[in-house]
């Protein structure tokens, strides 16, 4: 301890400086306070020096769980490809032997479907010299894909309800259904791919062909799926009479809209 008026160092217990003769009583009460002081100024530095480190670590877990997300994407990206190749290679094969998490590239293929035929229609009206100046994103691209997506999911929880409920396919689940009836949408995919190339062309007979087997592999797509699941179910049940409850089913969602539809894909349509 030392003299506030000399600086001279005394002993703890002096009460008066013997170099000076200061009283000392209220050097205690400074150095108690410079004490405490210096514990806030550590105590503070300590929580800032706390908060950086947690704020690193959160900055680190960021990142990381970034780069897992990046690292799966590219990892379901590869998985998807080596899938649409085996199932363009052998599609009723490749449904059958999909494996429990495949239930995604059924998913993949439904939107992939509709993104391409959504878009070829949004060309086409583009290119009508007659309607392109009032040709909207919003109406001739993006309602056309989430209604593709949604009329082809319908038909699978069609498909689901017949087999669940009606045909007693207590196994199988809907990811189930949409992993058999998304992956024979790769046929349907590549033709609906040339189908959007050929948009470019202006060969209408041949776009109206590639039209119909597009409309034609939904039903097989749909039929199919209904026939390979049932296998796993305990009542005997007639599939054509099946098939008729699952096109029944679709007919109806088509009359409750179609309005939307014909909104959508028929008015101005260069085939009629």
């Amino acid at each position: 301890m030392t003299c506030q008026k000399c600086d001279y160092e005394v002993k703890t217990e002096d009460k008066f400086c013997t170099n000076c003769g200061e009283s000392l009583e209220g050097n205690e009460g400074v150095d108690r306070s410079l004490e405490a002081l210096e514990k806030e100024e550590t105590a503070a530095t300590t929580a800032e020096s706390d908060d950086v480190v947690e704020a690193s670590v959160e900055e680190s877990t960021s990142s990381k769980q970034a780069n897992e997300y990046v690292e799966k994407t590219k990892e379901t990206a590869a998985n998807y490809w080596n899938f649409f190749l085996q199932s363009l290679k052998s599609p009723l094969a490749r449904s059958v032997e999909n494996r429990p998490s495949d239930f995604i590239f059924g998913y993949i293929n439904i939107a992939v479907y509709a993104l391409l035929f959504a878009l070829s229609s949004y060309l086409v009206n583009r290119s009508n010299a007659y309607i392109s100046s009032n040709v909207s994103f919003v109406d001739y691209f993006i309602q056309p894909f989430f209604y593709l997506i949604i009329s082809s999911l319908v038909v699978a929880a069609l498909l689901f309800a017949v087999l669940k409920f009606v045909m007693k396919a207590e196994t199988i689940s809907f990811h189930d259904v949409v992993a058999r009836y998304g992956t024979l949408y790769t046929v349907i995919i590549v033709v609906t791919a040339a189908y959007f190339v050929l948009n470019f062309t202006g060969m209408l007979q041949l776009i109206l062909i590639l039209d119909i087997l597009i409309t034609i592999g939904l039903y097989m797509a749909a039929i199919v799926a209904l026939l390979t699941l049932r296998d796993e179910t305990k009542v005997s049940f007639d599939p054509i009479f099946a098939v008729i409850i699952v096109f029944a089913g679709y007919a109806i969602f088509e009359t409750l809209t179609i309005d939307l539809y014909a909104d959508m894909f028929l008015r101005n349509n260069p085939f009629l």
